[in-house]
């Protein structure tokens, strides 16, 4: 302990005691899991994770490559394995346990060889293009891209973690309507994708016209073509027997989801005509 002024200030707020006690820096730099500070990282880090995955589905589309995201995200998943080591984690029991070398020992066994493998792929590829197309595997290095969206994975857990500090019901109910949105977004994207990479092929529907190569028309025509399965028309018809067969996969899976959409959008907004009546 050391003694201070009663009228010492630090960071703005005024001390009302005479003796401060120093802690141990390890206890200074440990962060609570439900801090403000720790749901801020990890909205952040959803929101790399969703512009990594769509950027390397257009990539298909011709999309260039640009150099500062890759940069950038490479240094955000830097600290996040820094910060990883600093963050208390919840026990068995339902308490939190702040201290360093169980943090970092949970860690170690759970993420950390997932985490760091990632990365280093990461970093390599940020710069591995120009070295990978002299040695002739630019191929093999774009494919090793997707590698980062196994961070997939960690989505599950970090949504449940943004969503148990949201207690009002209508904000809930309001979350779960985006997010049946979202998942209706993402669908149609991902059938554009595999649409497109299917027509790609020799005597494919986007071989045929040489504005249906070139973005941004490629990915326009792909996103009217996967959302008119679900309701609609286009005048793009499969050719191929590739095309064929995913038009009828596609067909039969859209029934299933457009049905699964409409019942829970009619349940959640049911709830929300019901918690408004309620108030």
């Amino acid at each position: 302990k050391y003694q201070v002024s009663a009228r010492t200030r630090l960071m703005g707020f005024k001390l009302s005691s005479q003796y401060v006690e120093r802690r141990p820096l390890s206890e200074r730099i440990m962060m609570h899991p439900d801090s403000g500070k720790r749901m801020f990282w990890v909205s952040v880090g959803l929101a790399l994770i969703a512009l990594d995955w769509i950027f390397l589905t257009m990539l298909q589309f011709g999309l260039q490559r640009v150099f500062a995201i890759d940069v950038g995200d490479c240094i955000y998943w830097t600290f996040d394995i820094a910060l990883n080591f600093c963050i208390g984690i919840y026990t068995r029991s339902g308490d939190v346990d702040m201290n360093p070398v169980s943090v970092a020992r949970n860690y170690l066994k759970r993420w950390f060889l997932f985490d760091i493998s990632v990365l280093s792929s990461q970093w390599w590829l940020a710069f591995a293009d120009t070295q990978a197309a002299q040695i002739g595997l630019l191929r093999f290095a774009r494919w090793f891209r997707y590698l980062r969206l196994l961070r997939l994975a960690k989505c599950d857990s970090s949504i449940r973690q943004l969503l148990a500090h949201v207690h009002s019901e209508w904000t809930q109910l309001s979350l779960k309507m985006a997010t049946i949105l979202i998942a209706v977004c993402v669908w149609i994207h991902v059938s554009a994708t595999v649409w497109y990479m299917i027509g790609m092929e020799e005597k494919g529907w986007a071989t045929k016209e040489r504005d249906y190569s070139q973005f941004p028309m490629n990915y326009l025509l792909s996103i009217h073509w996967a959302t008119s399965q679900l309701q609609g028309n286009i005048d793009i018809y499969p050719t191929t027997t590739a095309e064929r067969t995913f038009t009828v996969c596609q067909l039969m899976a859209s029934v299933v989801i457009l049905a699964m959409v409409v019942s829970k959008l009619t349940n959640v907004m049911h709830s929300m005509q019901t918690s408004s009546q309620e108030r």
